[in-house]
């Protein structure tokens, strides 16, 4: 398991996404071919499938949660969340051998400064417990602190072998600390992987990350692993 690395170096431009900046953020990442917001606030209800996959969301006046297609599976969102589906191009190789340009989907939560540390912690862990897909989580209370009003994002590439860093490592800066999760029926190593020690030395040494606040989130077990 492992992460489809791309290397981008910090910046003083970069921003957390918000809803003023998401024009802005497709304008200078071109790795991302469409960007679409779709706020979940006020009360909506967002579908996804057992993959990870965006299929559509419902206003509801009452309720505000995700729910996998086809299971009794919902989740009540973590205040202060909206989410976002994007499109991002990655290489892969094709039958010939040959690497090919290919386009792939994935679906970010965005928690604004409200929800708990607790709460967001769950959201994520609950969505790497019930779907075939790798997720990915960045916040910054490294420090754990249960009180405090945190920011994080909650974000898959719809894959259960991977997970594209590319839309985390452009707002690195704005986080201090990140998991990925290993799927609970997926046959995988629960050991980071080489190109996961990239992604964590490039957040040591380019964005100040400590490697204690680094690691994976194995679904199986529900357990977290710090990186070595």
């Amino acid at each position: 398991v492992s992460f489809l690395f791309n290397y981008i170096k910090p910046s003083n431009s970069m921003k957390k996404l918000t809803k003023k900046s998401l024009e802005e953020l497709a304008q200078v990442m071109p790795v991302l071919s469409e960007v679409e917001m779709r706020e979940c606030v006020g009360g909506d209800i967002v579908y996804i499938n057992a993959d990870g996959v965006f299929l559509r969301k419902e206003n509801n006046p009452t309720v505000n949660e995700v729910r996998i297609e086809g299971t009794s599976f919902y989740k009540t969102l973590p205040e202060g969340t909206y989410v976002q589906t994007f499109m991002y191009d990655y290489e892969a190789e094709g039958e010939s051998g040959a690497m090919e340009r290919r386009q792939g989907s994935g679906i970010m939560f965005m928690c604004s400064g409200s929800g708990s540390y607790e709460e967001q912690k769950a959201f994520f862990e609950s969505l790497a417990r019930n779907t075939n897909s790798e997720w990915g989580w960045a916040h910054d209370n490294a420090g754990k602190d249960p009180n405090a009003q945190m920011n994080s994002m909650i974000f898959s590439t719809n894959d259960s072998n991977s997970l594209d860093s590319t839309i985390f490592l452009e707002q690195a800066s704005e986080y201090n600390a990140f998991y990925h999760s290993h799927p609970r029926d997926a046959n995988v190593d629960p050991n980071p992987s080489d190109p996961d020690r990239n992604v964590k030395n490039n957040l040591i040494d380019n964005f100040g990350y400590d490697t204690k606040n680094i690691g994976t989130y194995d679904a199986k077990t529900n357990s977290y692993n710090t990186y070595y």
